[in-house]
């Protein structure tokens, strides 16, 4: 019986072994949605000069806090991600509207933090016309959606309430306080019906 025992033991850790090498595998070689012809040609090298000029910039959530807290004109943060297609839709039309009411637009990334995930971004980043984005960092990790536990304590440390965790989320700013707001079905209803004369009201 004891043998029996042992060998299932013995499976058992096998399995949860090969299950955490498998995982730690997936985590940091496989890119979310793909690489598209054009990010493969973005060299690893590329990359690492965007890291270092700081194109993408990778800061803590104190950091974060200080940057928004500092705002003295509007401000909307967009997070976004390279695979997310609403984002991708949406950034255009943010970028056009700030640029003609004088708000400042900061991007701030939720892709995986490796370099082949980050080959797609700058890709993505290229084709939008985005400047420079911020990849925010937990506890030594990148906030990622798919980990809801931090991305839901983050959001719950700043009184932002979502009935499901999901990109975009575009959160406005005005000396220093988040004043608004919106989840995905939000911001995409408010493009719809008039992002300025809710933004005047408000």
């Amino acid at each position: 019986m004891k043998k029996v025992l042992y060998f299932l033991a013995g499976i058992i850790f096998t399995i949860a072994v090969a299950g955490g090498i498998i995982y730690y595998w997936f985590s940091t070689n496989v890119t979310v949605a793909g690489e598209t012809s054009e990010s493969s040609l973005i060299s690893e090298e590329t990359v690492e000069e965007a890291l270092a000029t700081k194109i993408i910039d990778r800061i803590s959530i104190a950091q974060y806090d200080a940057i928004t807290q500092a705002t003295t004109t509007k401000t909307m943060v967009n997070f976004w991600a390279s695979w997310c297609e609403s984002c991708l839709k949406e950034i255009p039309t943010l970028k056009e509207y700030a640029a003609s009411r004088n708000i400042n637009l900061i991007f701030v990334n939720f892709d995986k933090v490796t370099i082949a995930q980050n080959k797609v971004v700058l890709d993505k980043m290229k084709k939008l016309n985005i400047d420079k984005t911020y990849q925010l960092m937990g506890d030594d990790k990148l906030i990622d959606p798919f980990n809801h536990r931090m991305l839901g304590s983050f959001l719950k440390d700043r009184n932002i309430k979502m009935d499901t965790l999901g990109l975009p989320i575009n959160l406005i700013y005005e000396n220093g306080v988040n004043t608004h707001f919106f989840g995905p079905t939000q911001m995409e209803n408010l493009l719809f019906q008039g992002l300025d004369n809710y933004v005047k009201e408000h």
